[in-house]
């Protein structure tokens, strides 16, 4: 029974680790586009106060509405808290899957000696496919943090048995 659980958990945590590199890269697109449309509206922003500027120049127009300007502050703090919101997203996911990768490292050494070749091989996949790498914090875990991960993992698989 112990040998299905150790599959079985694994797989859910690969699955698990597969939404959140998911989810990361989705917002990271989000944050990009974020980004381009903040940029963007600097440089219409900047040409309309020189346009503005240009015309006061040539016909004693006034300058700059004022509603213009606040709307442009409005505009780029709702774009700027919105990054924000997704920056904060982005490194919860990254601890999610910091966590994950820790979880599933053990379990995947468990499981080697219990599972066929070609199951293996499914696994190996769809864990090359998710960049651990990349995700990791500078918090690396320590040789003794992943036995003990691995020990706290054979515990609680003897107890669920």
């Amino acid at each position: 029974m112990e040998k299905i659980n150790n599959v079985e958990d694994l797989m859910g945590l690969i699955e698990l680790a597969e939404n959140a590199s998911d989810k990361i890269d989705k917002l990271k697109n989000k944050r990009f586009l974020n980004s381009f449309g903040i940029i963007l509206i600097l440089i219409f922003f900047t040409i309309g106060v020189l346009y503005s500027y240009a015309a006061y120049q040539a016909n004693g127009l006034v300058p700059i509405d004022l509603m213009l300007i606040i709307g442009f502050l409005l505009i780029i703090f709702i774009s700027f808290s919105n990054f924000y919101k997704i920056q904060n997203a982005i490194k919860v996911e990254l601890r999610v899957l910091n966590k994950l990768y820790n979880l599933i490292d053990p379990l995947k050494s468990l499981a080697k000696k219990d599972i066929s070749i070609m199951k293996m091989a499914t696994i190996e996949m769809r864990l090359s496919r998710i960049d651990f790498g990349n995700y990791q914090s500078k918090e690396k875990p320590n040789q003794a943090e992943k036995q003990l991960n691995l020990e706290k993992l054979k515990e609680r698989l003897s107890l669920d048995s």
